[in-house]
């Protein structure tokens, strides 16, 4: 891959981990809580918060509903992070 392109792949999963991450810090739990909650592997559940994994679908519905969140918003505000990634200069205007 030319390194001036940008990961699109890396940017959904590093946007979506995150989202997961607040989401879960935000109720005062540990990832351990919320892999256990939801079935998942503590270790896979700590690489998907920082980006560096990515949920199946299934796994994605499940620690939605675990967090009591519509499994589509963890792809919220990711526009704006798309956008600010292909036009840094646009940052902040939106």
């Amino acid at each position: 891959m030319d390194p001036r392109m940008l990961d699109l792949s890396a940017l959904i999963d590093s946007h979506v981990g995150g989202a997961i991450a607040r989401l879960r810090a935000a109720r005062g739990w540990r990832a351990e809580d919320l892999a256990q909650a939801s079935g998942l592997d503590d270790d896979h559940l700590r690489a998907v918060e920082a980006g560096r994994a990515r949920l199946i679908e299934a796994e994605r519905v499940c620690v939605a509903k675990v967090l009591g969140v519509d499994p589509d918003s963890l792809y919220d505000e990711l526009l704006d992070a798309l956008r600010d990634s292909l036009w840094p200069a646009y940052q902040g205007r939106h």
